[in-house]
């Protein structure tokens, strides 16, 4: 698997026991934060949400996740498709706040109980539309490209980047070889060598758990932060260990 640069980044952290100001922390690589159950490791996920630069973009998957999705993706444009799986919402209110609309939309602040910290977080859709729409995009690109080499006389093909379904595929060949993956036709579907196709929805909780949090890591924009609760969730730990590697 090809390893992923990190650039530098700082994390906004809550001030320490006796201290009124919050703590910078400079970091250059991943930064893992362990804790007992009921320690606050989760509620320190959200503050750290809440409280980065405004101009910093911070996406946070929830450690409660529905892992069903549609058996056809919807699909829709590449701007509708950002817009909810960043906010929940297809079209950012002008006046309003990207904060405040992602604790509305994306994590129903108004309709869970006030002691949650977070609901069950329902996406796996709006992962997966984005998806299709970048490969759509991509693949609109290159289509412009040849047209445009063809009409000035050049035969050369040009050169083709990979999409998150690309990286994605060449991820999972390498974690689960023993099981193919196919994302095409706006759908998801698996098969066991040379078995029949079946739908993605009947894939193990641990595959389609990969898979979701592949397309998550693959669709954030450029430069985000990343906050992943509780990580191991349905994967075995040999699993695991490749995924994150």
């Amino acid at each position: 698997m090809n390893k992923i640069e990190m650039l530098n980044k700082k994390l906004i952290f809550p001030p320490r026991k006796g201290k009124s100001e919050n703590e910078p922390l400079e970091c250059s690589e991943a930064v893992v934060i362990i804790g007992a159950n009921g320690s606050g490791k989760s509620r320190l996920g959200r503050w750290i949400e809440e409280h980065q630069e405004s101009s910093q973009v911070v996406h946070r998957i929830s450690a409660q996740k529905n892992l069903d999705f549609s058996e056809y993706v919807p699909l829709t444009s590449m701007e509708k498709a950002i817009n909810e799986f960043l906010f929940g919402i297809s079209a950012i209110p002008q006046g309003r706040e990207e904060l405040q609309i992602k604790m509305m939309q994306r994590w129903k602040a108004n309709q869970r109980p006030e002691l949650s910290v977070t609901p069950l977080l329902d996406d796996y859709n709006q992962v997966l539309s984005l998806l299709f729409a970048k490969e759509n995009n991509r693949n609109s690109r290159i289509v412009d490209q040849i047209r445009e080499m063809q009409s000035e006389g050049n035969d050369q093909s040009p050169t083709i980047s990979d999409s998150p379904i690309d990286v994605i595929q060449r991820i999972w060949k390498d974690i689960l070889p023993h099981r193919k993956l196919v994302i095409e036709n706006d759908k998801v579907t698996a098969a066991i060598s040379n078995s029949d196709t079946y739908h993605g929805r009947e894939m193990s909780d641990g595959e389609r758990v990969a898979l979701y949090l592949m397309a998550q890591c693959l669709c954030v924009p450029n430069d985000s932060i990343l906050i992943i609760d509780e990580p191991e969730i349905h994967l075995h730990k040999s699993l695991m260990n490749k995924l994150w590697s």
